[in-house]
């Protein structure tokens, strides 16, 4: 199960423009405690490289302090669809206040992160370093608005919790349901979200083509909003062929399956 920690409403409005080498944009969340940050999702608009960096939050106006792993690079084959960075291995600490940032100028095709206009509450969350001044600022959009970045994180914690949003609201689903994973085609490792209206057991099987089982795993779940990752590793811990998969998602006579494609 995933926290997953947000301020942007979901809508990409544009991107904000300017930038030079050097300068970086940034989102800053709120810790979890005794959580591992699992993943980090971002629309992007354009193709292209660029490099994500994660770190402590500082607590003062230069976000950025303390290291939490080396910048990586993201390869973004497709524009204005969620991009997911998967981060299970980095092993990163998220149980202080960190800052999810994209350092800006590697790459002269590099793509740009897109932003939603939200309104001005105060909050001091989505930031821009402008080398040039050697500061973070935040842009105002239009009226009483403030420009968000579309960056989410996702933190687990220990077993399995509820989905919440950075205001603390837990959401508790009318129907069971199973998203499609993300991302699709994978390789080593794919997500799926998904729904429970009620407590009881889930029950989740991966199946190969010719209808074996190749995976399981039963959770004992309260109500409400979940993710379960799939590693693409056997019950033997060994790492399963290219080709297509099914998952399956069975709880109190609710029944769905997805279809998913490994590929080295």
């Amino acid at each position: 199960g995933n926290y997953e920690l947000f301020y942007d409403d979901g809508t990409p409005e544009g991107t904000l423009s300017g930038y030079a080498t050097g300068d970086s944009i940034a989102v800053r969340f709120n810790g979890i405690a005794d959580g591992k940050l699992d993943s980090i999702r971002t629309i992007f608009s354009g193709a292209g490289r660029i490099k994500l960096d994660i770190s402590k939050f500082d607590g003062t106006n230069f976000l950025r302090g303390e290291a939490l792993m080396t910048p990586k690079s993201v390869y973004i084959t497709e524009s204005t669809n969620w991009k997911t960075t998967v981060l299970t291995n980095d092993n990163i600490d998220a149980s202080s206040n960190f800052v999810v940032s994209y350092l800006l100028g590697a790459d002269p095709d590099e793509p740009c992160i897109t932003v939603s206009q939200e309104p001005d509450d105060g909050s001091a969350n989505s930031f821009s370093y402008r080398e040039s001044s050697d500061d973070w600022v935040r842009y105002t959009g239009v009226g009483d608005t403030i420009w968000k970045y579309m960056i989410r994180a996702y933190v687990s914690v220990g077993g399995t919790t509820v989905a919440i949003d950075q205001n603390g609201v837990v959401t508790i689903p009318n129907e069971f349901s199973l998203e499609q994973n993300y991302p699709n085609p994978f390789n080593p490792s794919t997500t799926f979200r998904f729904s429970t209206p009620e407590d009881g057991l889930v029950k989740f099987t991966v199946h190969d083509l010719l209808g074996r089982v190749v995976y399981s795993e039963n959770r004992n779940l309260f109500a409400g909003n979940y993710s379960f990752t799939w590693d693409g590793q056997n019950e033997l811990n060994q790492q399963v062929v290219s080709s297509v998969y099914f998952l399956r998602m069975e709880a109190d006579g609710f029944a769905q399956t997805r279809k998913m494609l490994m590929m080295k």
